[in-house]
């Protein structure tokens, strides 16, 4: 699981980055990257991917996001392990390997 949280944090950096300075082709490579990212992201549930939203971007806490869902912290933190886990997996498959 270590791995996962690495990548999801590799996630959030690629989608916020600013590569005003980098070289072209290291601009180019980081839209791909970005690219995939942002697609692995737009096919996961909904409540998933405003879970991840309010963890990473936002910094809730699983008990704040579990009160804005209506939702017990339990319930939350499956969701957030099932989005970590899916990520994870297609990155995984598309960028590192």
């Amino acid at each position: 699981m270590p791995h996962c949280r690495r990548i999801i944090h590799l996630a959030c950096w690629l989608i916020w980055y600013d590569p005003v300075q980098d070289s072209a082709r290291d601009t180019a490579e980081f839209r791909d990257t970005a690219r995939i990212v942002r697609e692995r992201l737009a096919i996961l549930p909904e409540k998933q991917q405003k879970i991840l939203h309010l963890y990473y971007f936002k910094g809730l806490r699983l008990t704040e996001i579990a009160h804005v869902f209506g939702i017990t912290e339990s319930r939350v933190s499956q969701l957030h392990t099932q989005a970590i886990r899916s990520l994870y997996q297609s990155l995984h498959e598309e960028i590192l390997d």
